[in-house]
């Protein structure tokens, strides 16, 4: 059974070109083809649902409650390439009737990144606002307790200190600049700070034994 619309609505109705089909009083036991067909896909021996376009933005399928109420905004699925943002991808968003604004909530593309609260994510998940989380668990190699073996090579206080003055931070730290425009990677900062706080605790060792030694004499 095949129907050729140009867009298809799916909610508590489905709309098809002019018609509608209601899915609680029709069956339908043949594969179901909406939109143009692409005949180097096998829909295959199961009873399948197939939306097809052969162009950009024509193959795309929104579910959603039809309500277009001047005040009202509702949440809107879609899979497709709609609203100008080429590529396949789910998408999660709402309508607001008011502007005629569409704003999407919830995005996965067809490379697998996903994006909350944000367009077009460049990284496997990319979220635009807060997370509450009771744990994040992240992997780290090459973890710092190199700082304390024999052949580790600590600045001395006076060469600290020379550094703070001509860079404003410490060695092996971003800049303030620098975090602000791309951000910080957890795990890689979680061992720099880890690495300050060795070298700090070595420093205050060192200090100890030359307080120890003026002590004697």
């Amino acid at each position: 059974m095949k129907f050729q619309p140009k867009k298809c609505i799916v909610a508590l109705f489905l709309v098809v070109a002019s018609g509608y089909v209601n899915a609680q009083e029709q069956i339908i036991k043949d594969n179901l083809q909406i939109g143009e067909y692409d005949y180097s896909i096998e829909l295959g021996p199961g009873k399948r649902l197939y939306f097809g376009g052969i162009s950009e933005s024509t193959d795309f399928l929104s579910m959603y409650r039809y309500n277009e109420a001047f005040n009202s905004s509702h949440l809107r699925v879609e899979i497709g390439d709609d609203h100008g943002s080429p590529g396949d991808r789910f998408v999660v968003g709402a309508k607001d009737y008011r502007t005629g604004l569409y704003h999407p909530y919830f995005q996965v593309l067809a490379n697998g990144n996903i994006g909350v609260g944000m367009n077009e994510p460049a990284e496997r998940l990319s979220v635009n606002g807060n997370i509450r989380t009771k744990e994040i668990k992240v992997e780290a190699a090459n973890w710092p307790d190199y700082v304390f073996k024999k052949d580790y090579k600590l600045r001395s206080l006076s060469e600290l200190n020379t550094y703070i003055e001509e860079h404003g931070h410490l060695p092996d730290i971003p800049k303030a600049a620098e975090v602000e425009k791309e951000g910080v990677s957890l795990g890689e900062m979680n061992k720099l700070l880890l690495k300050k706080v060795e070298e700090l605790t070595l420093y205050i060792l060192n200090q100890e034994k030359r307080i120890s030694e003026l002590e004697k004499r």
